[in-house]
């Protein structure tokens, strides 16, 4: 895969190169999907394997908390189309995921909201961290692996905002 994307990477430079009289247009590929505002906080973890099941993602949730947003997240090399994921036993099939975006015409993120899911298993948070077990049903080695982002309010934290932008960003670079 490395040699592959090295090679689109020189591609599109020497597109650029070859059209330089072109002033190539601004792209926006991050775009905001949520934001809190309050007194909250989040939590971020990420599993990636080529065993099957992949692994478990965890949340880690304060006592006194609620979920206000809950975001799974899948990228595919090589194959386009939408995965099929078991999350700690629910099944996100291709009518689930919204794309992302393309990158190098080999690389699609998706993302699923599993706010619903996530809620009914933290309930009010704890001291400990949550595990949620995933597999990656029909990966044939093209699936990259899963993150799961919550987003949390608790009157024991900070004003702040969070913001969850997703998207892709070319490889050749954005501005």
């Amino acid at each position: 895969m490395q040699t592959t994307l090295q090679a689109a990477r020189k591609a599109s430079v020497l597109a650029i190169l070859a059209g330089c009289a072109v002033t190539p247009s601004a792209l926006a590929s991050l775009t905001s999907t949520y934001q809190f505002n309050g007194k909250g906080n989040w939590s971020i973890d990420a599993v990636g394997s080529n065993s099957s099941p992949v692994g478990i993602v965890e949340a880690a949730v304060p006592v006194g908390s609620t979920v206000e947003k809950a975001f799974l997240y899948s990228s595919r090399v090589f194959n386009l189309s939408a995965p099929t994921i078991d999350f700690d036993g629910t099944v996100y099939g291709a009518a689930s995921w919204t794309p992302l975006g393309i990158n190098v015409g080999v690389l699609q993120a998706f993302r699923t909201d599993v706010t619903t899911q996530v809620k009914s298993k933290i309930g009010g948070g704890s001291g400990a961290r949550f595990s949620f077990g995933v597999n990656e049903i029909d990966d044939n080695g093209n699936t990259d692996g899963e993150v799961l982002v919550v987003v949390y309010s608790n009157p024991a934290e900070v004003e702040r905002t969070i913001g969850v932008l997703d998207g892709f960003s070319a490889s050749t670079g954005d501005s």
